[in-house]
C-alpha cells in the first residue's frame, strides 16, 4: 500500500527474473553476465521505482515506468 516490500525476503520475487534472463541468454537476445546479480539489480530498480510512485515523489509515472523498462532492456540486450 505505501510501497514497501510484501515480502521480507526477495527469494521468491527473484525467481521469475531469474528465469527471463536465463530465457534471454540461451536465446541469444541478451548478453552474457551472470543473471543472479543482474536478477537483483533489476529487482531493486523494480523495488525503488514503486517506493517513488506509491509515495507520489514522480508526478509523470507512465514515463517513469516506461524509461525503467527501457534502461533495463539496454542493460541486458545483445549489441
Amino acid at each position: 500500500e505505501n510501497g514497501e516490500l510484501i515480502y521480507n525476503s526477495s527469494e521468491g520475487i527473484d525467481e521469475p527474473i531469474l528465469k527471463i534472463l536465463q530465457y534471454g541468454q540461451e536465446s541469444n537476445e541478451f548478453f552474457n553476465f551472470d543473471t543472479y546479480i543482474m536478477a537483483k539489480l533489476i529487482r531493486s530498480l523494480i523495488d525503488a521505482g514503486s517506493y517513488e510512485i506509491a509515495h507520489n515523489r514522480y508526478e509523470k509515472e507512465d514515463y517513469f515506468i516506461s524509461k525503467t523498462v527501457q534502461y533495463i532492456k539496454h542493460m541486458v540486450e545483445e549489441k
